[in-house]
């Protein structure tokens, strides 16, 4: 591949971009971005191929850079661009280095819950085990991660499960929202309603699903929400609400060895899409609820 054309076209094309009328804009953007794309299949194509790789990264600083980029007659776009698509790339695959494969949500999440427990019970491993469904042995596998240092690093958001005080703050709440009572959570619950009512039909169901799972985690590992003291009461506290997805309150209030699925990956595969396709939609939605909260 001859880089200084493939440069040169996509500094040609950013020009055209930016001075092109908006009906343009799309398909010119579309074509920048099919450019882009093929520099960065060559030059990570060796992490491509290990199966390394996310092509969200790339398309985040693309946008970024698009929207943001210092319009000063030193500064080359392709070269402020690459410089930035690099970086993301580069820190993508060193924080997946980092946290490993069995690192993930689910084992993170399950220590949490195997140590919540055994405070419960006097550290009663047994009575844990029977009421988790597994064995001492995989539970005690379990407890191996706790002195791990992984467990205290921070990665991006759609990777790693976030509490109430972090999903819902950092991504949909502002800095004066307060969350500890639940009728803070009821508040907030019914302000998802109305942005969610106003998502078109083809993006609701990520939606409900994602808010769903994180709103699940949050009550779960609060301190200060005591609603549920039953099953039947926490049904009857979430099925007041329009976004949320029954039939995940019902398998994780009554099934003990369920999930939550926290990830844009996970909610993916269930829904047979990409994980940027996920990762639009949901976006849509925190934009739209921003823009409610304002006005």
């Amino acid at each position: 591949m001859d880089f200084q054309q493939a440069y040169s076209r996509i500094d040609e094309l950013y020009l055209e971009y930016i001075n092109s009328e908006d009906l343009y804009k799309n398909a010119i953007k579309t074509k920048l971005i099919k450019i882009i794309c093929d520099i960065v299949n060559y030059k990570y194509k060796h992490f491509i191929l290990n199966g390394d790789f996310d092509y969200l990264p790339v398309l985040t600083a693309t946008t970024y850079v698009i929207k943001s980029f210092p319009k000063s007659k030193n500064k080359k776009f392709s070269s402020y661009l690459f410089r930035s698509i690099d970086n993301a790339i580069n820190n993508d695959i060193e924080k997946n280095k980092r946290i490993g494969f069995e690192l993930n949500y689910s084992a993170t999440k399950k220590l949490r819950k195997i140590k919540k427990y055994l405070e419960l019970y006097n550290g009663d491993k047994k009575k844990v085990s029977d009421i988790l469904g597994l064995s001492i042995e995989k539970l005690d596998n379990y407890l191996t991660l706790n002195d791990t240092a992984y467990l205290d690093k921070k990665v991006n958001p759609e990777d790693s499960d976030f509490e109430l005080a972090d999903t819902l703050q950092s991504n949909l709440l502002s800095i004066e929202d307060k969350i500890d009572s639940t009728d803070d959570i009821d508040k907030v619950l019914k302000e998802f309603d109305v942005t969610w009512a106003s998502m078109k039909s083809i993006h609701k169901d990520i939606i409900s699903d994602w808010l769903t799972n994180q709103t699940l985690s949050a009550v779960e590992n609060s301190k200060f929400v005591t609603f549920i003291e039953t099953p039947e009461l926490a049904l009857k506290f979430f099925y007041r609400y329009s976004f949320i997805n029954k039939n995940i309150v019902q398998a994780f209030f009554n099934d003990k060895t369920f999930e939550l699925s926290l990830t844009y990956d996970s909610i993916a595969e269930k829904h047979g899409i990409t994980k940027s396709a996920v990762y639009k939609k949901i976006s849509i939605f925190v934009e739209t609820y921003k823009k409610n909260k304002k006005s």
